[in-house]
Parts: structure tokens; C-alpha cells; sequence
């Protein structure tokens, strides 16, 4: 992950010296930039941190969202993850410091790995994504702004802001989009409506192999709501190691106890609303278009019902 980033957006490197000196003391300057994450810019420090810096918008709520998800898991489970340091804004800046894990990237180790070792990273991978989920929470929605007594309300309130977003953009006409949603809604009654602790971007970009155990990062979308969310994003997952995100679901689905076949419905249904959110919120055009295409080939697919009650209650109280 190591690399060397250029410092293009105006002012981020007086930002990085500043927090530091205010963090770690007057000489705390020498922080090595780290490829990686297309949300923030990060960079090590020598004493075990990691410094992550961002003006986009929303940037402060996704930071403070990962600050409640970590503080909550530090106490109460035992998933390796890293804890935040202090947080804050810097003129146009915000900031967050977490303590660094220090390893690769399952996706980096991926390519080159056996079979054996894919299977070893995907079950690990499975085991502790299902660890994640059974911590549960109380409440729908994110740590960090509303929360919602059903997932129907989480549904409209992010289809809502998806409608905003992609009509002002110019990805959908009001109409098209409607017409989208009340297709995706449907095939949403499938998804189950427990209360799980989904990551929110689980892929293996996003797990470090240490010492023989996996460490997860990157938690700025977790919340509560159903946990097949977090195998929906199986393009991402494809894209960080291919060929891996039917291993990985069939290896969940042995962990939690819960038929693959019946499975999918609800992976269809949360799939297909992934793909509606990237469609009309993702800052790059092309990335849009080519979600949208993809929504659009989802809908066109004959899905055989298959009964979600089962689902249902083994997800809410395993």
C-alpha cells in the first residue's frame, strides 16, 4: 500500500503538518503518503498512525460515523480493527487519525496466492464479516444522523436522496427514476429487516492479513440494517479479487446457516439497490452509466421466488 501521492489539492500539505504538530507534538512532520483509499487522502506516521484528510462533502459525517462504529466495537467485540486517535477540520480539510494495523492487503496478497490460501482468506474473510453482523444494533440507518424505525422509512429515505442526487445530475428524468425505484422497492420486500452491524464497503481492499488473522478498516458507511448489504457491493469485490465473490457468499452462508439458493433473492434485491445508489450518486460519470446499465440488466432478469421467512428468522437470531 505503501506509495508516494502528490499532494495536488491546495493547502493539504500545511494541513498535514498542522494536525500532526497539534496531535503528536512539534516535530511530528515526517508522514509517508499511502496509496489507496479514492474518498481521502491518508498518510503513516512513524508512531503507529494513520492520518486520513478529505474536503469532500460529507466527509465530516463519514469520519465521525467510522469514530461511533470503532468506539462501539473497541468495547464490545473482538473483530481486529484499528481505533481512532482524534478527529477534527482544518480549514476546508477534515481529519481523522486512527492507530495503524500494519499489513497487506488481502486483495494485494489475492493474485498470487494458492488455492489453498484463497480459501483460507475467504472463509476468514466470511467468518469475521458474519462476527460484524452478529453484534447487531438498535436501530436502522447510519451511527451518525437519522436513525429509522423501519427498514421501509431507511428504503424511502435513501431513495430519496438517490432521486435528488441523480435527477440533478442529469442521470435520471424524475420519471425514469420513479419508475426504477418502484421496481427496486419491490424486489426489496426480500431483503430481511433485522438489525445487523453492516460494514457498509466490505471487500478485500478493505481487510489486512496480520499475523495470521484478519484486521477490517475503512468503516465510514457502517450502521445498522440488514447485513446482505455488505455482498451486494460484489463488484467492487470482483474488482479487488476476481473471481472471489461467489466463494465468498457461499462461505457466509455456511457460517450463518442459511441455504445459498434462498439466499440470492435477498442478494438480488439488495444488489439492485446498490446499483440505483451508484447510479445516481457516484461523482464520475462513466461509473455512473455503467451502473446504471448494470441495474438495468438486473431488472430484466426472471428471478424464481424462492420463500424468505427462513431467511428471515435465521439472519434476526442467529
Amino acid at each position: 500500500m505503501d506509495g508516494h501521492v502528490q499532494l495536488t489539492a491546495p493547502g493539504l500539505g500545511v494541513t498535514v503538518e498542522d494536525v500532526l504538530r497539534a496531535v503528536l507534538g512539534p516535530h511530528a512532520n515526517d508522514a509517508v503518503p499511502l496509496e489507496g483509499g479514492t474518498r481521502s487522502s491518508a498518510f503513516r506516521h512513524r508512531r503507529g498512525i494513520v492520518l486520513r484528510i478529505s474536503e469532500r462533502v460529507g466527509a465530516g459525517e463519514r469520519f465521525e460515523n467510522e469514530r461511533a462504529a470503532l468506539a462501539l466495537l473497541g468495547r464490545v467485540s473482538d473483530v481486529r480493527c484499528p481505533a481512532v486517535v482524534d478527529s477534527g477540520r482544518h480549514g476546508p480539510f477534515f481529519w481523522q487519525m486512527t492507530t495503524l494495523i500494519q499489513g497487506p492487503s488481502v486483495a494485494s496478497l489475492w493474485p498470487n496466492a494458492s488455492s489453498k490460501e484463497r480459501r483460507w482468506f475467504v472463509d476468514a474473510a466470511a467468518q469475521t464479516l458474519a462476527d460484524v453482523h452478529r453484534l447487531g444494533l438498535p436501530f436502522f440507518g447510519d451511527f451518525v444522523g437519522p436513525r429509522y424505525a423501519s427498514t421501509e422509512d431507511l428504503l424511502a429515505a435513501r431513495l430519496a436522496h438517490a432521486r435528488a442526487e441523480g435527477t440533478k445530475a442529469g442521470r435520471f428524468e424524475p420519471l425514469e427514476f420513479d419508475a426504477l425505484a418502484s421496481r427496486v422497492t419491490e424486489r426489496a420486500r426480500a431483503i430481511p429487516a433485522v438489525k445487523e452491524f453492516r460494514h457498509g464497503d466490505f471487500h478485500f481492499g478493505n481487510l489486512l492479513f496480520v499475523d495470521r488473522d484478519l484486521a477490517v478498516v475503512d468503516f465510514e458507511w457502517a450502521g445498522g440494517g440488514c447485513g446482505v448489504a455488505d455482498l451486494a457491493i460484489d463488484d467492487y469485490q470482483e474488482e479487488v479479487a476476481a473471481e472471489s465473490p461467489a466463494l465468498l457468499q457461499t462461505s457466509y452462508c455456511e457460517r450463518i446457516g442459511v441455504d445459498r439458493d434462498a439466499f440470492q433473492q435477498s442478494l438480488f434485491a439488495a444488489r439492485a439497490l446498490w446499483k440505483l445508489l451508484q447510479a445516481s450518486t457516484r461523482r464520475s460519470p462513466l461509473k455512473a452509466v455503467a451502473n446504471k446499465a448494470e441495474l438495468l440488466d438486473l431488472l430484466s432478469r426472471r428471478q424464481t421466488a424462492v420463500p424468505t421467512t427462513a431467511l428471515s428468522i435465521t439472519m434476526a437470531g442467529r
